[in-house]
């Protein structure tokens, strides 16, 4: 038998002595773990039980899971001759679902949509904190944030945790009736500053304005030129219909 063999056979034996001289000058003899979660068991290289977890947690990413809300995964490593073993809780958390073309979230409370008191909309209590629910003004996205959330696994208060729903025919219908109502504020602060137009209407659901009196002398595709360049993010066309034929409509695209 080997000395190596010899040592990882009988390290429970050595005395406190022999197994410090050998943790100094054989490390290597001990660098051996087995890294631990429910149902398997993998063997790495590393110098310290904290080094081990590290790299088992490196093999965990939040894509492996397919569910909502934070994931919690505990893992335990144990050394092959000192038999040493640590355990650490993984935290992986749901990763923010992308918006609309490529735009960054903005998540807002409208009491219209996420009921609640008008003081505080989207906030109820749960457990020993609150639930905190926001909708993204781009893309109808949910964003829900418990103050004092538990493992679903062991109840463990853990705190703050979020987690996301996606868009409904709720939130994409305030959606569409904020962009139109800012579209309808920025049409107006345009109409009321140009010289050649000298009457509007509001419009209704996805038409932000319509004008309807030009100033005497002033050309329709000049005006319909200078309002694409002051509202970009809107559609600007001249509307042909029996009923109101070359008027100047401005909705959202």
């Amino acid at each position: 038998m080997s000395i190596s063999t010899a040592i990882r056979e009988n390290w429970d034996d050595l005395s406190a002595t022999a197994q410090k001289h050998i943790r100094a000058t054989r490390p290597a003899l001990l660098n051996r773990w087995d890294c631990i979660d429910v149902g398997k068991v993998d063997t790495i290289t590393a110098d310290s039980a904290e080094e081990a977890l590290d790299s088992f947690a490196d093999t965990y990413s939040r894509d492996m899971y397919d569910c909502s809300g934070t994931v919690y995964v505990d893992i335990r490593v144990r050394n092959q001759v000192t038999h040493e073993e640590e355990i650490r809780t993984i935290t992986l958390a749901e990763p923010e679902p992308e918006c609309v073309d490529g735009q960054a979230h903005d998540w807002q409370s409208p009491y219209s949509l996420l009921g609640g008191l008008k003081e505080n909309p989207g906030v109820w209590g749960s457990g020993g904190g609150v639930r905190i629910k926001k909708v993204c003004a781009h893309c109808g996205a949910y964003r829900i944030t418990e103050t004092c959330a538990q493992r679903h696994d062991t109840g463990e208060y853990v705190g703050a945790e979020t987690s996301y729903e996606l868009p409904d025919d709720d939130s994409r219908e305030w959606v569409q009736s904020s962009r139109a109502s800012a579209l309808r504020a920025d049409a107006e602060r345009v109409l009321v500053s140009m010289d050649a137009v000298t009457e509007y209407v509001y419009g209704t659901g996805e038409v932000a304005a319509i004008v309807t009196g030009l100033a005497e002398g002033a050309d329709r595709e000049d005006v319909i030129e200078a309002l694409e360049s002051a509202l970009p993010d809107a559609r600007v066309y001249l509307y042909h219909g029996t009923r109101a034929d070359g008027l100047i409509q401005i909705e959202l695209p």
